[in-house]
C-alpha cells in the first residue's frame, strides 16, 4: 500500500489500500520501553522550533552544530562529531507532507534514497515515545556494503506532526560497531522529544464529530442519529442503533484476531483505533464512496465495502459477510502490518484468502489443472483485480471472480504447501514491501526468500494445486484450523 505521499498513484489503489514490514518480521522487531527507563536524560540539549523538538545528545559527546543556510530547504539543523574513529553526522529534516504514520516517513526516505541506487532499511521497527503527534516513532537502519564489507550506516528516526513529518538522521562512516550502533539508537529513542500535544489513541469526542461531519454523505448528515462505538481495536462511526452496532463490532474484533493469527503483528502502544464507517443501507454507502473517493455510483456498486487510508466503510449486512474480514484485512495490512506493496494480485490475495473457504477455490483449482489460469508473470501486472474487469456486480463478474480466486490461490499455495509454508511470513513481508506491480522487484523478493524466479515459483504453484485436487481431504487451510 501506498505511503501517504504515494497514495494516489493508481486508481486501483483506491479499492484495495491497506497498509503497509510487520513488527514481527525477520529484521523487523518492536523495541519495548523499559518500565524503569528515565524520562529525563543527561547530555547536550538543543531546542528547535521547526520542527518543535528538543534533542539531547545522550551517549554522544562533543558534537558541534553546523550553520545551516536559511535556504537549505528541508534540512533544519546539523551536527558533526565522532564516535571513537567513526565520523558521524546528525541532521534534522522537515518533510512538508501529510503522513498517516511514522512508518510512512521512513518509507519516504527509503523511496527517495532508492531512486539514486539500490537501497533498503535492513532493520525497521517502532519505538514508543513522545516523538510527535503519534506517541511513537519509527526507526530504519541501513548498512551499506562494498562487496561483503560494511562501510557506512544510515539510521533514521521518523515521526509525524499535525501537518507534516520530520526525521532525525544519523550518518556514520566507517560502519558502526555493535556498541556504537547501540549508543546511536539510545540517543534516538531517549534524546528526541516533541514539544506539542499527542493524539488520543481512542479519539476525542471532538475528533469523532469532526470526522463524521467531514466524511459522511450530506443526506446522512441531515439525520441526527449518529453514534460512535469504540472497541478494543476499532472506532465505529455509524447511524445505526447501539444494539445492532454492538454485534457488528464484536465480530470485527474477532476478525482482527483472525487476521493476526495468519499474518502475525504486534500492536504498537499509542496507535489509534481504526475507523469504520457503518451505514444504515447500501445507498448511503454508495453516497459515501462518491463523496469520499470521487467514484461514480456504477464504480461504487462493484463493492460491498472498501478500505482506504486508515478507514473501512460498509453498510448494514450480516456481521459474518465475507466482505468484512476481506476489507478488514486490507485495513490491517495498511495500518498495522504496514505492507502496502506487491500489487493488486498480492493485496487482494491476502484479503481473499481470509474471506474464502477451501471449497470456494474449486473453480480456480480446475482452471490451474487445465492450464487456464493467468501466467503469474502477467498476473502480477494487472492493475486491479476488480476494476480491470468489465462487469458491474460486486465481484465484477466471472473475470474478476477468477482474478480474486487466483490471487487467493497464490497465498494458499505459499501458506499451505510444504515447499512454501516454512517461509510464509518472510514471503509476505518481502513481497508486501516492494513497489506495486514492479515485477523485477517482486521476482527478486521471491528469489531472496525461496531461491527461484517467478517461473520456478509458478511451477511449484501448479504442482501444489494439482496435488490439492487429488488430496483435497488432507488439505486444511491454516486460517481454518
Amino acid at each position: 500500500m501506498l505511503s501517504s505521499h504515494a497514495f494516489a498513484r493508481t486508481f486501483a489503489a483506491l479499492i484495495t489500500l491497506v497498509v503497509a514490514a510487520s513488527l514481527v518480521a525477520p529484521g523487523v522487531a518492536q523495541r519495548k520501553k523499559k518500565k524503569d527507563e528515565p524520562e529525563e536524560v543527561l547530555g547536550d540539549r538543543h531546542e528547535l522550533t521547526e520542527p518543535d523538538i528538543a534533542l539531547t545528545f545522550v551517549g554522544l559527546d562533543g558534537f558541534a552544530r553546523d550553520e545551516v543556510a536559511g535556504d537549505a530547504g528541508q534540512l533544519k539543523a546539523r551536527w558533526r562529531g565522532k564516535l571513537e574513529d567513526r565520523d558521524v553526522e546528525v541532521s534534522v529534516w522537515l518533510l512538508e507532507f501529510q503522513f498517516d504514520s511514522p512508518r510512512d516517513v521512513v518509507d519516504l526516505v527509503e523511496e527517495n534514497r532508492a531512486r539514486r541506487g539500490p537501497f533498503e532499511f535492513q532493520e525497521s521497527f517502532a519505538v514508543g515515545g513522545k516523538f510527535g503527534k503519534a506517541p511513537f516513532g519509527w526507526i530504519g537502519v541501513h548498512t551499506e556494503h562494498e562487496e561483503t564489507k560494511p562501510v557506512s550506516n544510515l539510521i533514521v528516526l521518523g515521526a509525524i506532526l499535525p501537518a507534516s513529518g520530520y526525521t532525525v538522521q544519523v550518518d556514520a562512516r566507517p560502519a558502526l560497531l555493535d556498541e556504537q550502533k547501540a549508543r546511536v539508537l539510545e540517543f534516538l529513542e531517549k534524546g528526541v522529544r516533541y514539544g506539542g500535544e499527542t493524539w488520543d489513541p481512542e479519539w476525542t469526542d471532538e475528533e469523532v464529530d469532526a470526522r463524521w461531519q467531514a466524511d459522511a454523505p450530506d443526506g446522512v448528515l441531515e439525520k441526527s442519529n449518529f453514534i460512535a462505538y469504540r472497541t478494543e481495536h476499532y472506532l465505529i462511526l455509524t447511524n445505526l442503533g447501539k444494539g445492532t452496532t454492538k454485534g457488528f463490532a464484536e465480530k470485527m474484533d474477532e476478525n482482527y484476531e483472525k487476521v493476526r493469527a495468519v499474518y502475525p503483528f504486534e500492536d504498537v502502544p499509542g496507535q489509534r483505533l481504526l475507523p469504520i464507517f457503518y451505514f444504515v443501507d447500501r445507498d448511503q454507502y454508495l453516497d459515501y464512496c462518491v463523496k469520499k473517493l470521487g467514484w461514480n455510483r456504477e464504480q461504487a456498486s462493484r463493492s460491498g465495502g472498501v478500505a482506504s487510508g486508515d478507514w473501512y466503510a460498509t453498510y448494514h449486512q450480516s456481521p459474518v459477510a465475507p466482505v468484512h474480514i476481506h476489507e478488514g484485512t486490507h485495513q490491517i495490512f495498511r495500518n498495522r502490518l504496514f505492507l502496502s506493496g506487491g500489487g493488486s494480485w498480492f493485496q487482494e490475495g491476502v484479503a481473499e484468502y481470509m474471506s474464502s473457504s477451501a471449497n470456494d477455490l474449486k473453480p480456480i483449482e480446475n482452471a490451474i489443472e487445465k492450464g487456464r489460469h493467468v501466467p503469474l508473470r502477467d498476473f502480477m501486472q494487472i492493475q486491479s483485480m476488480l476494476m480491470s474487469a468489465s462487469t458491474n456486480d460486486i465481484k465484477g463478474g466471472n473475470e474478476a471472480a477468477s482474478n480474486y480466486d487466483q490471487a487467493a490461490a497464490v497465498v494458499e499455495f505459499v501458506s499451505e504447501s510444504k515447499w512454501g509454508a516454512e517461509k510464509f511470513d518472510e514471503y509476505i513481508h518481502a513481497v508486501g514491501s516492494v513497489p506495486r506491480g514492479d515485477v523485477a522487484a517482486i521476482e527478486q523478493a521471491i528469489k531472496t526468500v525461496y531461491g527461484v524466479d517467478i517461473d520456478g515459483f509458478e511451477e511449484r504453484f501448479v504442482e501444489y494445486w494439482s496435488d490439492r485436487k487429488k488430496q483435497k481431504s488432507k488439505i486444511k487451510r491454516k486460517k481454518e484450523r
